[in-house]
């Protein structure tokens, strides 16, 4: 799917969900669909960094 189809539909949407396994928070990407927001719901397994998971809750609750 191509990255201006992506961002459209993020943009578009009521609701965001992220779904990636723990290993895709350890990796850099050639292309970014856009930052994670406070109203986007991100869904992963236990193996991500504790780092990341703080940052992520920490997001998640400022205005």
């Amino acid at each position: 799917m191509k990255l201006s189809l992506k961002k459209a539909m993020i943009k578009a949407a009521h609701e965001v969900f992220i779904v990636a396994d723990s290993s895709k928070f350890r990796q850099r990407s050639l292309a970014k669909i856009g930052p994670i927001q406070k109203d986007h719901q991100c869904i992963t397994d236990q193996g991500i960094p504790k780092e990341t998971r703080w940052k992520l809750q920490k997001e998640s609750m400022t205005d």
